[in-house]
């Protein structure tokens, strides 16, 4: 019954190459021109181009067994052309390779012996095609491949290397060209030095499919050249010309795909806009977009190997539950191996998993009492379950209180008590457990766990940003704090010795393609960590965009990488092109002063020296000082403005009413009306906030142009500390 049920499985499997999640509209079409090319296939049987055509598409819809119907009758009688003894032999091999992909699985079985005459007819088939023409390459290039499936490694090398010699820019129809076949040989004979030098050459010879900058990026992961892998791998998503290995992109990715990412790819129908949300899909899970490595997708696909090598299935996508959980969660802290069964602990999230095997060494996420026999009386059953759950006490709490309290319904079983009691005592509490046992299943989750380590005592910092208007775009200041004292330095043996701080910074745009870069290096004289008081690096960094949203990416270490910092930051950059009146964002600033010399902090085009204050927090002590920029003030026949600007800061402290009745305001606000002689006036001002509780508030700067009577709002949130 089990092999019966088995061959029915196997019957029904897919290639590898054929695509998880494809498109529906083009496969459908080509369905549609499969059945009609069948029926017209019909009135004229011996229509060889018809009958071909018909094996083409079959071919790219992996139907192997049809294009062996088509041809099989012909190949008895020798009366196949040489295309057609190519086109059989191909699916002759495609059909072997399909049921046995996973390490040749089925070799342990005894109904392997019914695929392995696909080789032979292979062998016969390319046999008769060469025969035709010795020199026919795409017949020499099928019968390295056939050696290649066949186990025979060193006889495809040979082929392979004699067919890029004669032709480097060869290519077939199907597996795909010398070159990746030699690649793939090799790295799985783990000569990756020789994979990664052939792989490098394909891909330098054709830039208009960059497929196999796909493959030289998984032989640099072989390696652990992580820098190398990321960079290949974004280069070989810009052109990827077949759809299967497109869709074969998004089946790796799909594990750990959240679900608003699957229903937007199911939207997609343009290659160009696939490829683009692969790119999207994976800088967006970059823990660290300024260092050239790509440090989730490299552990990715470690895992995704790592599954298919060791947690097998034959269907798509190639590894069991055991390996979906490891490619989203990685390796576990515990592992329990039973008979037929398995169980995960991750500690860190106090998870576990049990898997059973459910047939040809599979396994799938099920509570433990489905590994129970069957067979066998309640009590039988009973005990084969608390074994399970004792062995395993130690390694989470649930198998703990589950053990004991199946323990204690034993126990509580009376010697009195007849047989038929005894049965249903024990029936009802297995009942219980197996319940419990699949709350416990079906509410778990897999979750994506992956913790980037930098190797490195984490560097706090403080940023902020704010936007203004500049010639023919936007202007962002993004500015940010670093405490030196929790810096850790160079030993300085003398005063002329410095260390160094560096900070490097990425803008994207919302598709990660990258905008802008940007560079600071800091020579800073060893601070004493004993000094009580705190010592900053303050800067900017500015940078001239189109409106829109942006991310910011930071990445800030000393000279020894013992203190590093890695930030992503979510900006919003204005629109200042129309010509209305309107107040760009408010700085919140620790001084504004007028300047004559030059500094990093001076506004363009002005001589405003404003030190921007990244933390946004200011001490009921001392004044809150902001800045902020109004454009397109009405002018009047004199040339001069008239504007009033009113301030409002409201606190968002909750106080109940004696805390109100003592503690002050909750709110302060000024109207000032002004004049100018332009239609840009930069405005800065410094509140007394003693009388404002500690906490969070908001600032909001009302701007009415009193010729026009318009008017334009700003706000900015603020924190008051003691």
């Amino acid at each position: 019954m089990k092999k019966t049920f088995l061959l029915a499985v196997l019957l029904g499997l897919n290639f590898p190459s054929a695509p998880a999640f494809s498109q529906s509209s083009g496969h459908d079409d080509i369905k549609e021109s499969i059945k009609t090319l069948k029926k017209e296939l019909k009135n004229h049987p011996e229509d060889s181009q018809m009958r071909f055509e018909l094996a083409e598409l079959c071919l790219s819809e992996d139907e192997y067994g049809e294009i062996i119907d088509l041809y099989e009758k012909k190949f008895d009688k020798k009366e196949c052309s040489a295309a057609e003894y190519k086109m059989y032999a191909v699916a002759r091999i495609r059909n072997f390779e399909k049921m046995v992909i996973t390490g040749k699985i089925l070799s342990k079985m005894p109904i392997a012996s019914m695929f392995h005459s696909d080789l032979s007819d292979a062998k016969k088939a390319l046999e008769r095609a060469l025969q035709k023409d010795s020199s026919d390459v795409e017949a020499k290039f099928f019968e390295g491949v056939l050696l290649r499936v066949d186990g025979k490694g060193v006889e495809a090398e040979k082929i392979f290397r004699e067919i890029v010699a004669a032709d480097p820019y060869f290519k077939t129809y199907i597996f795909y060209d010398a070159w990746m076949e030699l690649g793939a040989l090799l790295r799985k004979q783990e000569r990756w030095k020789e994979a990664n030098e052939f792989l490098e050459k394909r891909a330098a010879l054709d830039s208009a499919d960059t497929w196999p900058m796909i493959q030289l990026a998984l032989s640099y992961i072989d390696v652990k050249k992580d820098e190398d892998a990321t960079r290949a791998f974004y280069r070989g998503l810009r052109s990827v010309s077949d759809q299967k290995n497109i869709e074969q992109l998004y089946s790796e990715a799909l594990p750990i795909a959240t679900k608003e990412e699957i229903n937007a790819w199911k939207v997609l129908a343009a290659p160009a806009d696939q490829l683009q949300f692969l790119q999207t899909f994976w800088k967006s899970r970059d823990p660290n977009l300024v260092d050239a490595v790509n440090e989730r997708l490299v552990e990715h696909y470690r895992r995704v190997q790592y599954a298919r090598a060791y947690y097998k299935k034959i269907r798509s996508p190639y590894f069991d539950d055991r390996g979906l959980v490891y490619i989203k969660m990685g390796k576990p802290d515990k592992m329990f191996t039973g008979v037929n069964d398995a169980s995960w602990v991750y500690e860190s999230t106090n998870e576990h998993f049990d898997f059973v095997d459910v047939g040809q060494g599979v396994y799938e996420i099920r509570p433990l009492s489905d590994a129970v026999p069957l067979a066998g009386s309640a009590a039988q059953r009973f005990a084969a379950l608390y074994n399970l759950l004792d062995e395993r006490r130690n390694y989470h709490a649930d198998y703990e209180r589950l053990a004991n309290r199946m323990k204690s319904a034993e126990n509580s079983v009376s010697v009195e008590r007849n047989a038929q009691q005894v049965l249903g005592i024990y029936q009802s509490n297995l009942n219980m457990i197996e319940q419990q046992l699949n709350t416990i299943t079906l509410s778990k989750a897999v979750h994506e766990r992956f913790d980037f380590n930098t190797g490195a005592e984490p560097l706090p910092i403080n940023a902020n940003f704010a936007t203004f208007r500049s010639t023919n775009s936007s202007r962002l200041d993004f500015y940010y704090m670093i405490p030196v004292q929790r810096l850790k330095f160079m030993p300085v043996e003398n005063v002329h010795d410095k260390s160094f701080l560096t900070v490097k910074a990425k803008i994207f745009d919302t598709t990660y393609q990258e905008i802008n870069y940007l560079e600071r290096d800091y020579r800073i004289t060893s601070v004493d960590s004993t000094l009580q008081s705190e010592y900053y690096i303050i800067d900017e960094l500015r940078s001239l965009l189109k409106p829109g949203n942006y991310l910011m990416a930071l990445d800030i270490r000393n000279n020894l990488n013992e203190k590093i910092g890695i930030y992503k930051i979510n900006l919003r950059v204005r629109d200042y092109s129309l010509r209305q009146l309107t107040i760009s964002d408010i700085e919140i600033s620790s001084s504004v002063s007028q300047q004559v010399i030059t500094d990093k902090f001076i506004k363009p085009d002005t001589k405003l020296r404003v030190v921007p204050n990244p933390a946004g927090s200011s001490p009921k002590s001392k004044p809150l000082t902001i800045y902020y920029e109004i454009y397109d003030l009405t002018l009047d026949n004199e040339g001069r403005s008239s504007y009033e600007v009113s301030y409002t800061i409201d606190s968002k402290s909750k106080k109940n009413f004696f805390a109100k009745l003592f503690s002050g305001n909750s709110r302060i606000s000024s109207t000032t009306l002004k004049t100018g002689a332009s239609t840009l006036e930069r405005e800065y001002i410094a509140f007394d906030i003693s009388e404002l509780p500690v906490g969070e508030a908001s600032l909001k700067v009302t701007v009415k142009d009193m010729h026009s009577m318009r008017d334009a709002i700003s706000s900015v949130k603020i924190k008051i500390s003691k």
